[in-house]
């Protein structure tokens, strides 16, 4: 068969590659050899599995507001010794509605602790709380979570189920595996490996004013000894109870005040951590800012900021970065790896410091 002719111009041309079916053979072999080649590049440059990552030493978080000036943000001692007076005695000041529209605005006194009264299944999932603080008293642990969904969604559940109401098919297994991994694994597989020891105890949907009621009724015992309490409320004020900045921080506070009371009595140091609420708008820009200063005027608090790690550049903008939220406020499961990740590193280091 010729596989040469020519054209009407004078010049040779191949022309089996005119045929149609040759043809399509031929771009189907290069396309399969460019596929086969991208495969082998993903492969090569594929991220190391998360029990590798916590082998090899992290880079510590760089907070979003160490170069904060906390006068200039009006974080000033005045501002803490009356934010929690203020925002009790004046229910305007703390709800983003002021005065308009007083009975849609949830957002308790940071005095006032109460359960849930909107979620009927609420009860049921403190008492599991209970429970497991009980079952855990007498065990050593690093580190206690307290908070909202981000912190229940460690235990694999919502609101004390397995699978989420928002997505109905959505399990949260994958993020229970990592809390397995990350604080409750009991194998080490060398002499100087420290194996952090961690219980997480959350509800959905939870505020301030719940947190304080699960405190004040048994969530953290005067006999349970643990030197991290490790705390993440205030979105939900934030995003469903009409709180203003200063209603938040207010009731972060009382939190702060009451876990500190529970644990004067306790011989063990016990530092606290306040884990910055996830960035979703200004004003949780605002209430982060302000925890910072505070953590940074009282001894044994520390504030973790975690939006450098869960967000991303957009020229000089900073927002979530959509590869770790499930929703604008929950983490999926490669969210609560790097937010894991960084939690362990960061209580290795305070154990450290502390020398436990």
């Amino acid at each position: 068969m010729n596989v040469e002719s020519v054209t009407r111009d004078g010049h040779y041309s191949f022309a089996v590659f005119h045929r149609p079916h040759i043809r399509r053979a031929s771009l189907f072999l290069i396309a399969a050899l460019l596929s086969l080649m991208i495969i082998v590049m993903a492969m090569t440059l594929r991220p190391e599995s998360s029990s590798e990552a916590l082998e090899e030493p992290v880079a510590p978080v760089v907070s979003t507001f160490t170069s904060i000036d906390c006068d200039a943000v009006g974080a000033d001692d005045k501002y803490f010794q009356h934010v929690v007076g203020n925002m009790a005695n004046h229910q305007p000041r703390r709800c983003v509605t002021g005065d308009r529209d007083r009975r849609h605005c949830k957002c308790e006194s940071p005095k006032v602790s109460t359960r849930n009264p909107w979620d009927p299944e609420w009860n049921s999932v403190f008492q599991r709380n209970l429970k497991l603080i009980q079952d855990a008293d007498q065990k050593h642990w690093d580190v206690l979570m307290l908070g909202d969904s981000l912190v229940e969604h460690w235990l694999g559940t919502n609101n004390s189920h397995f699978r989420s109401k928002a997505t109905g098919h959505k399990a949260w297994g994958d993020i229970h595996a990592l809390y397995q991994q990350y604080f409750q694994a009991t194998n080490v597989t060398s002499d100087h490996e420290r194996v952090v020891s961690g219980l997480a105890l959350g509800i959905a949907q939870d505020g301030f004013s719940q947190l304080l009621y699960r405190l004040q009724n048994g969530e953290l015992p005067v006999t349970f000894k643990v030197p991290i309490l490790w705390i993440n409320i205030g979105i939900n004020d934030v995003q469903y109870y009409d709180c203003t900045s200063d209603g938040v921080v207010a009731g972060v506070l009382s939190v702060i005040q009451q876990l500190q009371e529970i644990r004067k009595s306790h011989d063990q140091p016990t530092r606290i951590v306040i884990n910055s609420l996830v960035p979703l708008n200004e004003q949780v820009t605002q209430v982060n800012e302000r925890l910072h200063c505070y953590a940074q005027q009282i001894p044994n608090v520390d504030f973790f900021d975690a939006t450098p790690l869960l967000s991303i550049m957009e020229g000089n903008v900073s927002r979530p970065n959509p590869d770790l939220f499930a929703d604008t406020v929950n983490l999926n499961a490669q969210g609560y790896k790097v937010w894991g990740e960084a939690i362990v590193h960061r209580v290795l280091h305070i154990l450290e410091e502390e020398g436990l």
